[in-house]
């Protein structure tokens, strides 16, 4: 991983999260300056500033979205290595989809193989932020647009969406550690092992679907609740934010998909 690719993504990430939490108070009026003042050169301090605090944000926050969605990551994965054993193409007796072992080998051996294995991480890491931040900033932003007059609101709104996150983070977390745990790759040793895998595999089961219908029911109520000319602009706020949202999450599965196929791809021809 190039070091450069990963300040960027992380701090991106970072921006996201700042932008979810600060734009229900940034004033119009400093907004409509802000053009004018770049004119005026960019104040390197307050930048450097700003990019270290999103880039923080971003470490951390980047690795809260992969653990959010990490049971319905293994969904791919189980459901690639399940296809491999059916067509009788598992990639290792024990393991019909090393992962691990198979990044290692298009480190040490892929050479140009290996940047295309890193563009496509890359990849997945920014449309795995945008699929799970996205909507954060979409509910934000329609709150800087109809609730900018009652503070009060904006920041019960805000608690509610910081616990629905947190709530789908442990309740992931929960599963995990129970009989709904997800299996991985290398519990795939028997037919009845992947009827098993299947069986768990059911979308109403996951935090993270109920995350997005909650936060999507919200932005609704919003609207809803919402008076005077405000109304309109939060509704193509909040159909934008969907469309993004479900952009993200199609792109980030697909591209994980392809990943998975390159790297058995790799290892048959290699």
């Amino acid at each position: 991983m190039k070091t450069t690719e990963l300040f960027v993504e992380q701090t991106l990430t970072g921006f996201l999260v700042l932008a979810a939490g600060a734009a229900p108070f940034l004033s119009w009026e400093k907004l409509e300056k802000l053009p004018g003042e770049a004119k005026g050169g960019i104040d390197i301090s307050s930048a450097a500033g700003a990019i270290g605090v999103a880039y923080l944000l971003g470490v951390i926050f980047d690795r809260f979205a992969d653990t959010l969605l990490e049971r319905i990551n293994r969904w791919n994965r189980l459901l690639f290595a399940i296809d491999l054993k059916d067509e009788d193409k598992a990639l290792s007796p024990d393991d019909p989809f090393p992962e691990d072992r198979l990044q290692i080998e298009v480190i040490h051996k892929g050479h140009e193989a290996w940047e295309w294995m890193d563009y496509l991480r890359s990849r997945i890491r920014i449309a795995r932020a945008m699929a799970v931040f996205v909507p954060a900033v979409t509910l934000s932003v329609q709150l800087a647009i109809g609730f900018r007059a009652h503070p009060g609101m904006i920041r019960a709104v805000l608690a509610i969406v910081v616990a629905a996150y947190v709530a789908a983070f442990l309740m992931s977390q929960i599963l995990e550690r129970s009989s709904r745990r997800m299996p991985k790759t290398y519990d795939l040793r028997t037919d009845e092992d992947c009827q098993a895998a299947r069986a768990k595999m059911r979308i109403t089961m996951e935090p993270a679907f109920w995350l997005g219908v909650f936060l999507l029911a919200l932005g609704l109520v919003l609207i809803a609740v919402g008076t005077g000319p405000g109304r309109a602009g939060m509704a193509a706020v909040l159909g934008t934010g969907a469309v993004l949202t479900a952009i993200s999450v199609w792109t980030w599965w697909r591209t994980t998909e392809t990943f998975m196929q390159f790297l058995a791809d790799f290892r048959r021809l290699g």
